[in-house]
């Protein structure tokens, strides 16, 4: 990895579970690292449906989401971050990213070869509207 490629902005979220002054439990995203990141599409899956796994020949993943007869296809996007000690319990239910004013769900985590280098974060745009500018963004 050229760390020279890493640039754009993310910022790592994690979600904390606090109480309010009724003892209620509230749910907050707090920061947690923000960095310098490689953004790539991650190559044969551009498209990624919520409620399914499973792909096709084409390179493409979905099924149907029925709300309101529309079709719900969601945005698929890796980042590359140099390794931190900060990032050593990163996971795919806690944590988020932010990206471009977007908020992406976390779908795994890869510490590359286990040599804390650099890891990989695959994520999914949770409005299902990503935006790639020219040249944010290098096919991969």
């Amino acid at each position: 990895m050229n760390i020279a490629s890493m640039k754009e902005n993310i910022i790592i979220q994690k979600l904390e579970s606090q109480k309010d002054e009724r003892g209620n439990p509230v749910e907050t995203w707090t920061e947690v690292y923000r960095c310098r990141a490689c953004a790539s599409v991650p190559s044969g899956s551009e498209v990624y449906s919520r409620h399914d796994n499973s792909s096709t020949s084409s390179g493409y993943e979905g099924s149907e989401f029925y709300g309101a007869r529309q079709t719900l296809l969601e945005n698929k996007i890796k980042f590359s971050v140099r390794y931190t000690k900060k990032l050593k319990d990163l996971n795919t239910t806690l944590y988020r990213c932010i990206w471009n004013g977007r908020e992406y769900n976390i779908l795994s985590v890869d510490n590359v070869r286990y040599k804390n280098n650099i890891i990989t974060i695959t994520a999914i745009c949770k409005d299902g509207n990503m935006t790639i500018t020219e040249g944010s963004a290098e096919n991969g």
